[in-house]
């Protein structure tokens, strides 16, 4: 029998292997686990089209949710055991991780450095539809993206309002669907089709309950 656990990193190591394509654009790795794909020149020498930083342990995990005083829910836990947070398709999907250094002097811990899951978690607490949920992610058009303690995906406007403008079964979900879709806009030079504010999903989803 295949545990959750195992079926998780086998579909992380699927997406991964899917930005593999833009490899021949340049690629750079880290001694961390961090690996950034398809490296965007024009947008400048430390421009990449995807980030995937290197794994957190379960101690680190354990140290995250304390400082955000919430729980890590188990589907975010065991991809943080994979990656500490990602950004793909020029941040057109994020997640936010345990930054551990703002030292913009060192170029490689910089490097390795995911969007900080803190400030979202303390600034946007009680703003998802159930009052309880993790902001992990903002789109492009700076909507909020929450996993509820039941693990549910969803996305409200705005900071100011609860009500889902669009809602995913679990992370897993999310991330296999929301990537597919992203990816669908930019083409092999690492160009979007789209402008960048346009690669939020557009549909609403059904009320919450």
């Amino acid at each position: 029998m295949i545990s959750n656990g195992a079926l998780l990193a086998s579909y992380i190591e699927d997406l991964k292997a899917k930005t593999g394509q833009w490899s021949s654009l340049g690629e750079k790795h880290y001694l961390d686990g961090t690996a950034r794909i398809g490296h965007l020149s024009k947008h400048g020498s430390q421009a990449y089209l995807h980030n995937w930083y290197g794994p957190l342990s379960e101690a680190e995990v354990d140290e995250l949710a304390r400082i955000v005083m919430q729980p890590i829910p188990e589907s975010l836990r065991h991809f943080y055991l994979h990656h500490n947070g990602c950004d793909l398709f020029r941040r057109s999907i994020v997640v936010f991780g345990f930054r551990k250094s703002y030292d913009r002097a060192d170029f490689d811990t910089m490097a390795c450095s995911p969007f900080d899951l803190v400030t979202p978690a303390v600034t946007r607490r009680n703003m998802s539809p159930s009052g309880q949920g993790l902001c992990i992610c903002t789109y492009q058009d700076k909507s909020p993206v929450f996993i509820e303690p039941d693990g549910r995906v969803v996305r409200t406007p705005d900071d100011f309002s609860r009500s889902v403008l669009n809602e995913w079964s679990g992370f897993e979900a999310w991330m296999a669907s929301e990537f597919a879709r992203v990816g669908g806009y930019f083409d092999q030079s690492g160009r979007c089709t789209v402008p960048l504010s346009e690669t939020a999903p557009r549909f609403r989803s059904k009320h919450w309950n």
